[in-house]
């Protein structure tokens, strides 16, 4: 069971929220931008996988999202 943050959202959630508030409904296009196959994608929003710190960066980039809550998530997602 993926491990939940405060607000009870979990990594793969958060990156979904944020992918879809800034406009990228279309994985493969999100997948390009960030570097990324599909894959590693769906494997994140799944929470089967955790991206990097780096990846997190190029996210927040991406998408706007709040730097201090997907750092937060990651981390409560570590094994």
């Amino acid at each position: 069971m993926p491990r939940r943050g405060v607000c009870g959202m979990t990594i793969g959630g958060k990156i979904r929220e944020a992918r879809s508030q800034a406009g990228f409904t279309d994985e493969e296009q999100f997948a390009d931008k960030m570097g990324i196959t599909v894959a590693t994608l769906r494997a994140w929003e799944a929470n089967i996988e955790t991206p990097s710190d780096e990846q997190l960066e190029r996210l927040v980039e991406a998408t706007g999202a709040d730097p201090a809550a997907l750092s937060h998530l990651a981390r409560a997602a570590a094994p």
